[in-house]
C-alpha cells in the first residue's frame, strides 16, 4: 500500500549500498518467508475474514461470451475452509443460515425444484458435501445486458467500489409490485457440490456460482421512493 516504501527504506539500511536493490529484493523475500511461517503456525493476529479480494489480488478473468448472462471467474487460486470460514463469520448476521439457505438452493437446482416455500429435511441437507470443503472466493462478476437502444452492453460489479444492483423482479404479474429488485454485493463465489441421494443424477461434484447479496426493500415511510435493508 502506501506505507510500502517505508519497507524499502528500511531495507536499504541494511544493504552496503553496493548492487543495492538486489540485497533489498532479499530481505523483502525473507521478510514474507518468515510471515508465511508465523501464519503457518498460528502466531500471526487475526485480521478478520476477508469477504472479497483486494484488488492487488490476481484473479484473472477473460473475455467474456456476449451470449452469455453473466462471467465469473473459474479459477481456485483463492479459497477458504467452509467450516473454518463460517466460524468466523459467527457474528455476522449477514451470514446467519448461510449453509442451510446455500443447501436449500443446491437441492431446488439439482432437483430442479421450482415451487417456492419446498421444505428440506436435515437427511437432505446431509446429501449435499463440497468437495475439499472449500469455497472459493472472487474478485469480480461480470453481466451482459442490452440497453434501452437495443445496444449490448457489459457492467463490471464487486463487492469493494461496484456492489449495488439492480434485477427484474420475480411478480412481472403482480401490477401492485415494484417492476425491479434491488440488492448489493456481499460476495462472489464459487463451490464444488456433491450430491449423494437416491435422486442424484451424478456422483460427480457440480460446479455452483455464488452472488450472495444483500437485498433491498422499499421504505414504507415514502409512497413512491426510497429504500430499506430487509
Amino acid at each position: 500500500g502506501e506505507l510500502e516504501h517505508h519497507h524499502v527504506k528500511r531495507f536499504y539500511a541494511r544493504t552496503n549500498k553496493i548492487q543495492f536493490s538486489f540485497q533489498t529484493a532479499q530481505h523483502e523475500r525473507r521478510r514474507r518467508l518468515l510471515q508465511k511461517i508465523a501464519k503457518h503456525q498460528g502466531k500471526l493476529p487475526n485480521k478478520g475474514t476477508n469477504l472479497s479480494l483486494s484488488f492487488a489480488q490476481s484473479d484473472p478473468l477473460p473475455l467474456t461470451n456476449p451470449t452469455t448472462c453473466y462471467h465469473m471467474s473459474t479459477s481456485s487460486r483463492y479459497f477458504e475452509d467452509i467450516t473454518t470460514w463460517l466460524a468466523d463469520l459467527e457474528d455476522d448476521p449477514a451470514f446467519t443460515n448461510f449453509l442451510p439457505k446455500l443447501k436449500t438452493y443446491f437441492l431446488q437446482r439439482i432437483l430442479e425444484i421450482t415451487k417456492n416455500g419446498w421444505e428440506f429435511t436435515d437427511g437432505d441437507f446431509a446429501s449435499i458435501t463440497f468437495q475439499h470443503n472449500r469455497i472459493y472466493c472472487h474478485k469480480v462478476v461480470h453481466f451482459n445486458y442490452t440497453t434501452y437502444d437495443m445496444c449490448c452492453n457489459q457492467d463490471s460489479c464487486n463487492p469493494r467500489t461496484h456492489a449495488d444492483i439492480m434485477v427484474f423482479s420475480r411478480d412481472p404479474n403482480d401490477r401492485a409490485a415494484h417492476p425491479y429488485w434491488f440488492a448489493r454485493i456481499i460476495g462472489i463465489f464459487h463451490v464444488n457440490a456433491i450430491h449423494s441421494s437416491l435422486l442424484s443424477k451424478s456422483a460427480r461434484p457440480q460446479k455452483f456460482d455464488i452472488l450472495y447479496v444483500q437485498w433491498f426493500g422499499r421504505a414504507r415511510e415514502q409512497k413512491q421512493y426510497g429504500l430499506h435493508v430487509n
